[in-house]
């Protein structure tokens, strides 16, 4: 099976913080940040000495936690204008025993026996080649019929960690 891609920049921002809001600890850490930052605003306005160390640190925690939405969008900007890779089109070719990829920066095979894990999204299918580097594949310019033979061929592929949509 053959598809093309093109990732634009707001799918691969909002792919970067749907794949960072999705993680558990890091939604605690937000929600704690958020109140941290509400509770150090109180004792303010309640005349409390801003010196205090649990103010300082809950107005710059929670800062931090607000603005990281902001990091998000400036890096995942930086990283997509400079990596060729991702902001040109690419061919996969689904074989059952390998993935083929053509690029604007090379050609490469690789069997599914090496990939790390497969991951599928409401919007993306994700081939991981490590535990940091993933193939993006944006579902939005695929037929129904690309996903279901897609998701065929990566449910029969000898990867062992597989998250699939039924």
């Amino acid at each position: 099976m053959k598809i093309s891609t093109q990732i634009t920049l707001p799918e691969y921002r909002k792919l970067q913080y749907t794949l960072l809001y999705t993680k558990l600890i890091f939604v605690w850490v937000t929600l704690c940040g958020l109140v941290m930052f509400v509770a150090a605003i109180v004792q303010l306005l309640n005349g409390e000495d801003a010196n205090g160390s649990s103010i300082s640190f809950g107005l710059g925690f929670g800062l931090l936690v607000i603005l990281m939405p902001l990091f998000i969008y400036i890096s995942s900007s930086k990283t997509f204008k400079s990596l060729v890779a991702l902001n040109k089109p690419t061919k996969y070719e689904f074989l059952s025993d390998r993935l083929i990829i053509d690029t604007a920066v090379g050609h490469t095979e690789m069997p599914w026996e090496n990939y790390y894990k497969i991951k599928e999204l409401s919007n993306w299918f994700l081939l991981y080649q490590n535990a940091n580097v993933a193939n993006l594949i944006p579902k939005t310019n695929l037929s129904e019929q690309d996903i279901v033979g897609i998701r065929y061929i990566l449910q029969n592929a000898p990867v062992k960690k597989k998250k699939l949509k039924k």
